[in-house]
């Protein structure tokens, strides 16, 4: 899971024993999950 949150740009990539770094904004973040709840309830309304 780790790897894939770097490769969304979340967090830094590996670097040995160092921390990651997170990449994201709380503010960005928000943002994008606003927009998949849209789309899962655009998704939803035009299944049905």
């Amino acid at each position: 899971m780790i790897d894939q949150m770097a490769e969304r740009g979340i967090i830094s990539g590996y670097q040995g024993s160092k921390p990651r770094e997170i990449l994201m904004t709380k503010e960005r973040w928000q943002e994008l999950n606003n927009e998949t709840e849209v789309e899962s309830s655009t998704t939803q309304t035009t299944e049905e």
